[in-house]
């Protein structure tokens, strides 16, 4: 929330005074003059989103240690389990190499979409 009130107050007053003077209305400003401006933090806000997403631990391992059965086992459960209760190193470091490989890709692939999406000042 802060990342977007940021953004927002960094907007230029030159150009919301030249959109309140072309009249377009508060809902044209923001989808044509407001989102474009703040679409890096949109981009940087999503992708510690992603990040944050693919690496939960804390909820789901405190409410249900990943039960009942696997239904809310996450990979970082997984790498916590194999590694420090099941003392399988090499599985649990391959766990994480596996998320770190496919958190990449995510990540890659929102900033190659970023290019179309993402408009720099």
């Amino acid at each position: 929330f802060v990342l977007f009130v940021a953004a927002l107050m960094s907007v230029p007053v030159d150009v919301q005074e030249a959109a309140a003077i072309d009249a377009p209305g508060p809902w044209r400003t923001l989808f044509r003059i407001k989102i474009p401006l703040i679409s890096p933090t949109i981009l940087f806000a999503t992708v510690i989103a992603m990040i944050n997403a693919m690496q939960l631990f804390d909820q789901p391992f405190i409410m249900t240690k990943g039960g009942p059965g696997t239904a809310t086992t996450t990979a970082t459960i997984s790498l916590y389990q194999a590694g420090f209760q099941n003392l399988q190193f090499g599985f649990a470091s391959a766990i994480a190499i596996l998320l770190l490989v496919i958190i990449g890709i995510i990540t890659g692939i929102q900033f190659i979409a970023a290019r179309k999406l993402v408009f720099y000042q």
